[in-house]
């Protein structure tokens, strides 16, 4: 009984993933996902800024999605590029452990303050985060909202399809939510740089500067101070 069973479980026991060195250029797409070879892969256990995702420094905004999109470039620039499938998520996509150069291309982004890592992410890369947290750089240099928020609050600008929820890394989020907000009240600011300039900030729905357009993560306050964890 034993013999007739041993392969029957041999069967269900998980081929471990193989990493596969890549020969050529790859095309980035943002700052945690890049293609090559008619492929798609994601960086495993980490969100970056979307490409035309803007935070605040001081009073002014910065690109900082096209500064983790060019951070991905020069990464994978620095050497042999070698990745491990994870897994893939709902659109097909290899979720995937990289290495450029000898180097972890998702621990590199998160030094760099170019991502911030998801709940089920390593305690290295945990660590990575807290150490460019600690340094203020990268997207820690000011304030941001959270690439997932910034998907859920900008279907214009990102397009389908949505990218990772960052509390289930292979869960997609709704392509929309709905909120319904009270009537806004002016003066008006065109973003949390303007409003704190004008000696505005933490304004509360129904206050005057409130708008849902200035509340990212819809919680009823504009343009407070990032919530760092």
């Amino acid at each position: 009984m034993i013999k007739q069973l041993l392969p029957l479980l041999m069967l269900t026991v998980p081929a471990p993933a193989i990493a596969q060195a890549m020969l050529g250029s790859a095309e980035v797409v943002d700052g945690d996902t890049f293609k090559f070879g008619g492929d798609t892969f994601r960086i495993q256990g980490i969100d970056a800024p979307e490409a035309r995702q803007l935070c605040v420094r001081g009073v002014e905004e910065w690109p900082c999605g096209e500064a983790a999109t060019d951070a991905l470039k020069n990464i994978l620039a620095r050497g042999r590029l070698t990745c491990r499938t994870i897994s893939r998520d709902v659109y097909g996509r290899a979720v995937a452990d990289c290495s450029a150069g000898g180097l972890n291309v998702g621990k590199q982004l998160l030094t760099q303050g170019m991502a911030i890592s998801l709940n089920n992410s390593s305690a290295e890369f945990r660590s990575a985060e807290a150490a460019a947290r600690e340094a203020r750089v990268g997207v820690w240099s000011g304030d941001f909202q959270r690439p997932a928020d910034f998907r859920a609050n900008n279907p214009h600008l990102v397009g389908p399809p949505p990218k990772v929820d960052e509390r289930n890394e292979y869960a997609p989020l709704p392509a929309t939510r709905r909120f319904h907000q009270p009537v806004e009240r002016g003066p008006y600011f065109r973003n949390c740089a303007q409003a704190r300039a004008a000696g505005y900030s933490s304004m509360r729905r129904g206050e005057p500067g409130y708008r849902a357009g200035l509340d990212g993560d819809n919680d009823g306050i504009a343009c407070e101070p990032f919530r760092r964890r």
